[in-house]
């Protein structure tokens, strides 16, 4: 087919939506989602040492290794469907409607996927395969081409992210702490009531969206992949500039939140969070020598009901490049239930992690998307991946609370941005 396409409306780019963000972030949003104390006096206040800091995060594919595909045969008001879907019911819905048949009608068989991490909470693939095979009065298997499907994805929303903080500079302590961000699509940058929240008596977290027209979706572990990239780079900022150990101010500041809360109180469970926290300090041998050109960084995050902490060891190697060597990795997850299972899904959030904090983003050009398969949109590859992951669990009889998103979060750009400390 020669195919002629009809713009039926703005065609946006990656450069518009970085200005559009700047100017968002030069206002407060009219309804803070937290906004304890007073921030602007503080900030005002001139015994304190402001910090601030803008981050940005890229919008990302989902990049199955497994394009969109799936199986139909309809025979009138009788469907038989065999394909990769996070939402099996959905799907059945949605292709009853989409078909004008009765859902009892049709059966859904489902595979092992190959890979899903949010792409496929939409049930596009089988709709498409169903109107395929209904038109062809046949049975279809339904394969997208990569460029499709890397030009056709409901993508993570690009984010940016403003800080500023003021540091009392006789006590050393975080005085205030303002969070600013946008993100492209009808979500939310932040989470208003996660880390440090609780623990800073003048605390503001502001949010904005930006409309657009480009399809966006839930990518691994939503909201928090981005935002816990920011806030545990702006913790180290204020790490360096108040000489403190970074993770002991992390401790600090949970301990603040768990014996003394300000404002409404923290949105998490400061002994869980602690408990990751001194769990990789042990395993890791925070601050301990490693040896020549050998460097740690930490991170720590809490999102979907898990709690997770890893440190980062990172070597310079002889030509001068830094290298993520090890990884240290602790989970509080309430009860394990699988142990093996459970490791495998944090070392593989991990890899995905680092994967896509290194490598991997998706920019647009007049609506059209510039990565259009993996040789553009960029991979982890075997020589760059970690030597060695060890994860330990913290133990508990909680209810368990899941491991597919949580260890993927807290893997930012430490090694080739200034935003995390490395310890020799």
């Amino acid at each position: 087919m020669k195919v002629e396409w009809q713009d039926e409306s703005k065609l946006e780019s990656t450069t518009e939506h970085t200005a559009s963000f700047n100017e968002l972030l030069n206002n407060k949003s009219d309804k803070p989602g937290r906004n304890d104390g007073d921030i602007d006096i503080a900030l005002a206040n001139k015994d304190h040492k402001i910090i601030e800091a803008t981050y940005e995060v890229p919008a990302l594919s989902h990049a199955n290794m497994e394009p969109l595909n799936f199986f139909a045969d309809v025979k009138g008001d009788k469907v038989e469907l065999y394909g990769p879907t996070q939402v099996p019911s959905r799907l059945r819905s949605d292709v009853a409607r989409a078909l004008n048949i009765p859902e009892a009608g049709i059966t859904l068989g489902m595979p092992r996927q190959g890979g899903g991490f949010g792409r496929k909470l939409q049930s596009d693939n089988g709709v498409e395969a169903a109107l395929i095979s209904q038109a062809a009065k046949a049975p279809v298997q339904m394969l997208w081409m990569r460029e499709d499907d890397m030009q056709g994805d409901f993508y993570r929303p690009a984010s940016m992210f403003k800080y500023q903080a003021a540091v009392n500079q006789t006590t050393n302590q975080i005085a205030a702490w303002h969070f600013n961000g946008a993100v492209l699509s009808g979500g939310s940058a932040g989470r208003a009531d996660g880390f440090p929240a609780g623990s800073i008596a003048n605390y503001r977290a502001d949010n904005h969206s930006l409309k657009t027209n480009i399809q966006t979706g839930p990518w691994r572990a939503p909201t928090s992949n981005a935002v816990a990239f920011a806030d545990e780079c702006f913790l180290d900022e204020l790490a360096h500039q108040m000489k403190k150990d970074p993770l002991e101010l992390r401790l600090e500041l949970v301990d603040i939140a768990k014996s003394q809360p300000t404002g409404k109180g923290p949105g998490y469970d400061p002994a869980k969070y602690k408990s990751v926290l001194e769990l990789v300090k042990q395993i890791s041998g925070w601050g301990k020598p490693k040896g020549p050109n050998v460097y740690q960084g930490i991170a720590a995050h809490y999102s979907f009901s898990t709690y997770a902490a890893h440190v980062a060891e990172v070597t310079k190697m002889k030509d001068g490049k830094l290298r993520v060597t090890k990884v240290y990795s602790a989970i509080n997850c309430g009860r394990v239930v699988n142990q093996s299972g459970a490791e495998t899904q944090v070392e593989g959030a991990i890899i995905d992690g680092l994967s896509h904090a290194l490598f991997s983003k998706v920019t647009f050009d007049k609506g059209a998307v510039v990565q259009k398969n993996f040789n553009t949109y960029k991979f982890l590859r075997m020589k760059d991946a970690p030597l060695e992951v060890i994860v330990k669990f913290v133990p508990s009889e909680d209810p368990p609370t899941g491991l597919g998103s949580l260890a993927c979060r807290q893997l930012p750009r430490p090694w080739v941005t200034p935003c995390l400390l490395l310890r020799a």
